[in-house]
Order: C-alpha cells, then structure tokens, then sequence
C-alpha cells in the first residue's frame, strides 16, 4: 500500500495536506510533520513511530519543502527501494503523486516524468498575457 509522508518547516505540511483534501474530495492518509513549531523542533519519534507502522510491502513516498533544508537532511536516513524522498514539493507534484494509481508501483523513471510535470507548472503567468497580446498585433 502506498503511504504518504509531508515533511516541511512550519505549517506547510498541514496547509499542504488541507489543499490536497480539498481538491480531492476524498479523505487522504497523508502523515504530516510540521517542524519547528514554537518549542518544538524536529519531531524524530514521531517520525520514527510513522515509519515503524509501515510494513515491507508498504510503498512510502516523503516529500519536503527545501533540499538542501534540515527537514530533508533528517528524513534522507529512511531512503530504500521503496521508500522514496522528494524535495521542492509543489501542488501538481502532490497531487499527480496521490492520484496515481494505486495498484501498481511508482519506478524512479515514473517519479522523473511527474516531477518533470510538475516543473512544467511554474510558470510566470505574466509571460502567458504578454504572449496572447501579441497574438492580436
């Protein structure tokens, strides 16, 4: 079964998950790990206690805010082959990951296409106006 982990500084993982529920309409499993809330800093037990409730047959896909960024750094230990770790997480990539079939399992080429995707969706709208103004010269 494929699982769901949203790792980030602050509340982005909450507001994240939220926003996923919304434009589902479904209920999703999603875990969140909000780092570095008020006293708090990086919550590892209850990391730990999320990737000790998955099994071998479970398919665990992680996604982080900042690459570079200590969430990542922390959540990296738990790569294996079915554990996978993504990060610059954006809207489309969430939501092309968490509606992607089920029954089958993602590959390192799948994960690629999506976030290749997924980069294809950051775009500078003002460049789309200017575009559709010269069209009518």
């Amino acid at each position: 079964m494929r699982k769901f982990i949203i790792a980030t500084h602050r509340s982005l993982a909450r507001g994240l998950a939220d926003s996923l529920e919304f434009f589902t309409k479904k209920g999703i499993d999603v875990y969140q790990i909000n780092a570095y809330m008020g006293d708090n800093n990086f919550p590892e037990d209850k990391v730990q206690e999320i990737m000790n409730s998955f099994t071998d047959d479970d398919e665990v896909v992680i996604l982080t805010d900042i690459v570079s960024g200590s969430v990542t750094q922390k959540m990296y230990p738990y790569i294996n082959e079915r554990t996978f770790l993504i990060s610059g997480v954006n809207m489309p990539l969430a939501l092309s990951l968490l509606l992607y079939p089920s029954n089958t399992f993602l590959s390192v080429n799948k994960i690629h296409k999506l976030i290749k995707q997924a980069r294809e969706q950051i775009v500078l709208v003002n460049d789309l106006n200017s575009a559709n103004q010269n069209d009518d010269e």
